[in-house]
């Protein structure tokens, strides 16, 4: 008789036990166990997928800002133009490890019109590598306006002695921060087997340059090849005959 009654409290006990779904200690720690180790998992997807993103979004910046600036330059030498006692192309890797290159070239002055009108400038653009205590170079722009062969630039006169009090005597405009490496190279471009230069003082009509810049892990090429053929002046004057 004992026995039966202990039989039915242990059945009833099981069955309330399972109608209120109770689980024990252990139980409870395992099912938290395995729902921490899931979670770890879910978040560690998360931060790899964060990171990825960041390092894709970080590049694409890297490579946007080089090919801003490669651009830029390659433009202003794309469209030289070649004034009778003025080297078109003044370009040179200097001692310090700074690159140059001046080029006489047309511009867009603003004006009431929409397009602006056309203009010659010679600009110069220079990038000094970063130093220890602010890494990455910058690149600086300085520019002088010319009315035909004439130097028309506010702030400059007959006073200076040469090109470069010429240009030291301009404020520069800083275009680009962070710029890691900037490389100008030239050859002749009716010798396609001549080395590669650093350095070039001349017309624009048979020169080829690169431009390697590079910000970050990301470097931009450009191969510029100036539409210029001959001199300006020459060519207006056997226009208007």
């Amino acid at each position: 008789m004992g026995v039966g009654v202990m039989s039915v409290a242990t059945k009833m006990t099981g069955s309330g036990r399972a109608l209120c779904g109770a689980f024990t200690i252990a139980e409870l720690m395992v099912a938290c166990v395995v729902m921490s180790t899931a979670l770890v998992g879910v978040y560690e997807m998360f931060r790899q997928a964060a990171d990825i993103e960041r390092t894709a979004s970080l590049r694409w910046e890297q490579r946007a800002a080089a090919d801003a600036v490669a651009s830029q330059i390659a433009r202003t030498i794309e469209y030289a133009v070649m004034l009778p006692k003025v080297a078109a192309i003044n370009g040179q890797t200097n001692e310090d490890g700074s690159v140059s290159i001046a080029c006489v070239t047309h511009a867009r002055a603003p004006s009431s019109a929409r397009s602006g009108h056309a203009v010659i400038q010679r600009r110069l653009y220079t990038w000094c590598p970063g130093t220890e205590g602010q890494p990455g170079g910058s690149v600086e722009l300085k520019t002088i306006g010319y009315a035909g062969s004439v130097n028309v630039t506010a702030g400059v006169g007959a006073e200076e002695t040469g090109e470069a009090d010429v240009w030291n005597r301009l404020p520069p405009t800083v275009i680009a921060m962070g710029v890691d490496g900037l490389s100008i190279q030239y050859r002749p471009a009716d010798s396609p087997n001549a080395n590669w230069e650093d350095h070039f003082s001349g017309p624009a009509d048979n020169i080829v340059v690169v431009l390697r810049v590079r910000v970050g892990g990301q470097t931009i090429e450009h191969v510029v090849v100036p539409h210029v053929n001959q001199q300006l002046l020459e060519e207006a004057h056997a226009r208007s005959q």
